[in-house]
């Protein structure tokens, strides 16, 4: 066999390997329940500064023709597949996450459970450790599917919390106690 082959024969290896090896991981986290599933994606959102994140087991979490919608700015919102928000998250992490890290804490969620499928909405808040950065709270609302077993995200719509923006009426009171516990 040449030489070039072996090359070949290596790499196919190499992309089986991580294959099997990203299968025995998702199989091993295999969220059995939606909590499951949102508590590890918050879990992964957060890190510190020098880590990297694992990529390949954020990407899934979701159903490949997963949807995100973030607020990008007061008036925009941007619509992405699940690619484009891991891309987000790469520029985002070279552009200089990697030298501080971030941390996402779920604050309080609700869910909504009907058979495969379920809504959370999650109040959170977002910081970047050692930077003058405020921290910043916001509304996700996931879309869960149950699938083989396990849970996924089928889609993401996100906004900032803010005047004029309010968390819905049943987690008001409990995310007001949450500021006052703060001061």
């Amino acid at each position: 066999m040449k030489p070039r082959n072996y090359s070949l024969l290596f790499i196919i290896g190499v992309m089986i390997l991580s294959q099997i090896s990203l299968n025995a991981k998702s199989q091993e986290l295999n969220y059995q329940t939606p909590q499951d599933l949102i508590e590890y994606t918050y879990e992964l959102m957060t890190f510190s500064a020098g880590d990297k994140p694992d990529w390949d087991i954020i990407k899934d979490l979701f159903i490949e023709d997963a949807i995100i919608v973030l607020r990008s700015s007061r008036t925009d919102m941007s619509i992405m597949d699940r690619d484009g928000f891991i891309d987000l998250w790469l520029r985002d992490y070279e552009a200089g996450l990697k030298e501080t890290g971030i941390t996402e804490e779920k604050i309080i969620d609700r869910y909504e459970l009907i058979g495969d499928i379920a809504t959370c909405y999650v109040i959170y808040a977002v910081s970047i450790p050692d930077k003058d950065y405020p921290t910043q709270y916001g509304i996700d609302c996931f879309h869960l599917l149950k699938q083989n077993g396990r849970w996924y995200i089928t889609s993401i719509v996100n906004e900032v919390l803010r005047p004029g923006v309010e968390p819905p009426q049943n987690m008001k009171e409990e995310f007001s106690k949450h500021l006052e516990d703060l001061k």
